[in-house]
């Protein structure tokens, strides 16, 4: 194996220099799916075995059922989990062989001839490929998946971009080689102890120093939004909302701006509770660096860090000056007091606070 000299765009599936040439840098071919076609093994063909069909009002399709079962012995009254599995493969991948059919169209003409049966599979494929129609794209798309690419085997890259690896050592010393798309499918608390144990000559770790400390930095701001969970490789729109703001987060805290106003929504969904406190000191952080955070929550512990509550909602505070609620005391210089200072002028969320503030545990749980 041999390639031109050696670049970051090799390493990105995003580009053509790097992406797999069969699957454009994807990782995955949508494709027909068996298991969507045919979704209750328990039906017969009588009974609307073939998703697809099952519904339609032509008459060619029962024909098609007849004459299989004249040809190859499928009874159309058997349930589809009776049937060898060559039977099966007929059914969905169709056969070479002329099938005998004889059917009344929708004019009252009786038809008979021998057809060609390129099965349930080969006719989804077909339609999703001739038609022009936004429609049937849609209804074929019911019937298909996401399948990981067989030459790069969901990897994205090119095999002469995987076949450069860095040696690196294991939690036993043992050290292997790992390739860039190993590297993203790990977590990011692995990710991060990985950065430590990459093996590199002297050279090797003069030029690698500032893009390990990149790395690592990085990944400390992913660390310190309680994100260790994630894998790098994760699809953004697997994200959940919460997930994609804290690593908005971590991105903006690493940029280091001042005087940036961020509104989040509800940044602790999905988060465990022993992480919020880590999301919280994050938040702060950011404001210490001059920003202006506007969070919208109902997490107690977050609204306890904050320097105001706006009450909003049934059950507010009367007015809008009753509505600013100072729940820590605050200097000039940015310097709190050891001892929260609560004021609650009114409205539900004053009356939570105040209530958990006293509230004792229900031992009896």
């Amino acid at each position: 194996m041999s390639f031109d000299e050696i670049a970051p765009r090799n390493f990105s599936f995003n580009s053509p220099y790097g992406a797999c040439e069969q699957c454009t840098g994807l990782g995955f071919h949508t494709v027909i799916d068996p298991k969507l076609v045919i979704p209750d093994m328990d039906l017969s063909l009588d009974e609307g075995a073939l998703a697809p069909f099952a519904n339609t009002s032509s008459a060619y399709f029962p024909a098609i059922y007849r004459g299989l079962e004249k040809k190859f012995k499928i009874g159309t009254s058997t349930p589809i989990r009776k049937l060898t599995k060559q039977q099966i493969d007929i059914l969905l991948n169709g056969t070479n062989e002329r099938i005998p059919i004889s059917f009344t169209d929708r004019r009252g003409y009786r038809r008979s001839y021998n057809a060609m049966w390129n099965g349930a599979i080969g006719i989804l494929d077909r339609r999703s490929k001739e038609t022009t129609s936004q429609y049937i794209r849609d209804e074929v798309a019911r019937y298909q998946s996401a399948q990981p690419c067989a030459a790069c085997g969901g990897m994205r890259l090119k095999p002469e971009s995987l076949a450069v690896t860095l040696d690196v050592a294991n939690d036993e010393g043992v050290i292997a080689p790992m390739h860039i798309s190993a590297m993203a499918g790990l977590s990011v608390a692995r990710f991060e102890g990985i950065l430590d144990r990459i093996i590199l000559t002297e050279r090797e770790g003069m030029i690698a120093r500032q893009i390990l400390k990149e790395l690592r930095s990085r990944s400390g701001f992913l660390n310190a939004v309680g994100l260790t969970y994630l894998t790098l490789d994760r699809a953004a729109g697997t994200l959940a909302g919460g997930e994609a703001q804290r690593i908005r987060l971590a991105t903006q805290i690493g940029s280091g701006l001042m005087g940036v106003v961020y509104i989040l929504d509800e940044p602790s969904i999905g988060l465990h509770q022993r992480d919020n406190r880590r999301l919280i000191d994050t938040l702060t952080e950011l404001r210490d660096l001059g920003n202006t955070i506007l969070i919208v929550e109902h997490d107690e512990e977050t609204m306890r860090a904050a320097d105001h509550i706006i009450d909003i909602g049934p059950g507010a505070a009367s007015t809008v000056a009753r509505s600013w609620l100072r729940v820590r005391s605050r200097t000039l210089s940015h310097q709190r007091s050891p001892q929260p200072a609560l004021t609650f002028p009114g409205g539900a969320r004053s009356r939570f606070l105040s209530a958990a503030a006293s509230r004792k545990p229900d031992r009896s749980r």
